[in-house]
């Protein structure tokens, strides 16, 4: 949904974490030109859980956030908002379904792959995109 991206310079658990957001990322989207802080949430919980992601083995061949296809980053959006709504983020279902047909088609399937990765925990990068 966003071209936003994450980077650490080591595996392991005192890596330095850098984010990068576009401006909308963190605005108010009722109130332009402002802080949102349910928008900050979500978007900054969503980098740090990629970070996270990246930092485990079986996230080692994932791409850079760059080189991310648009079907990856939706898949891993979908997994990681899932993952925020039960760690009490304010997440709209509705939003992020859309943008998870949008790349991957109108479909009974596709439904329910987004109802596999919005539930899921655990998964490896391998797991994020059926057929890879």
């Amino acid at each position: 949904m966003s071209s936003d991206a994450v980077s650490s310079d080591a595996v392991s658990s005192d890596a330095v974490i850098r984010i990068a957001a576009q401006s909308g990322a963190l605005e108010n989207t009722k109130v332009l030109t402002t802080l949102g802080p349910v928008q900050t949430r979500v978007a900054v919980g969503r980098m740090l859980l990629r970070a996270r992601d990246r930092m485990r083995d079986d996230f080692a061949d994932a791409p850079a956030d760059n080189d991310l296809t648009r079907e990856e980053n939706a898949a891993w959006d979908t997994y990681c908002a899932g993952r925020l709504l039960r760690a009490g983020c304010e997440i709209h279902e509705q939003r992020w379904r859309y943008n998870h047909r949008n790349r991957f088609g109108f479909s009974d399937a596709v439904d329910t792959d987004f109802d596999r990765l919005w539930a899921a925990d655990d998964l490896a990068w391998a797991g994020l995109i059926p057929g890879t």
